[in-house]
């Protein structure tokens, strides 16, 4: 029988954090000191690990990465990408469109910076261009884009399986409230959608 010196260990996580440069809903302000105020924030909070989250875009964690490392290049946060998708079907118990999260591996190794570019511009939204032609998630600029933007849940498949191959350096996530999706009063049609998840709350492709 093995001896253990130490037992469970638990460590708090946050893995739905948005930054000052989120494409939607700042509600951080935009004055000179916004940044350094969020990161002493981040770095005080006995909050261990991020999940940094933007709509549709890697931008704001990329950002923080560089900020954040700058000012305190011996931290011991640990930070996620996690992209926020509004998803075209309407598979919520209220018909409403949810949103799904893609939270992938930090580890540059399994999931480098090109991966995720590349899978951004895999992704098609369901908005077009002024000649009709779909936009891909990296096409996405002006504010109006991202809010009007949305991607099928088959499209997430695909652009996943075409970046990643068999290889899954990422975890799919439905909140389990709000815009997420909820298991009751789900009819056959709200079904059909959702049926390559093992879950709807939380899953790997």
């Amino acid at each position: 029988m093995n001896n253990f010196q130490k037992g469970s260990e638990w460590r708090r996580w946050d893995l739905h954090l948005h930054t000052p440069n989120t494409k939607l809903s700042n509600d951080y302000g935009h004055d000179a000191t916004v940044w350094d105020r969020y990161i002493e924030n981040l770095e005080s909070s006995p909050v261990e690990a991020f999940g940094i989250t933007d709509y549709f875009s890697a931008d704001g964690y990329y950002a923080l990465l560089e900020k954040y490392l700058e000012k305190y290049p011996d931290t011991k946060k640990v930070f996620f990408l996690n992209i926020e998708f509004r998803v075209a079907e309407a598979i919520s118990a209220k018909d409403t469109n949810p949103h799904i999260h893609v939270i992938f591996d930090n580890d540059e190794n399994n999931c480098s910076r090109d991966d995720i570019s590349r899978f951004l511009v895999a992704l098609k939204t369901h908005g077009e261009s002024a000649s009709g032609v779909r936009l891909s998630c990296d096409q996405l600029k002006a504010e109006t884009d991202f809010m009007s933007a949305s991607v099928s849940l088959e499209d997430i498949k695909n652009a996943l399986k075409e970046t990643f191959g068999e290889a899954k350096p990422y975890l799919l996530a439905f909140p389990a409230k709000n815009d997420g999706v909820r298991r009751v009063h789900l009819n056959k049609r709200h079904q059909s959608p959702i049926g390559f998840f093992s879950t709807p709350q939380l899953t790997w492709l």
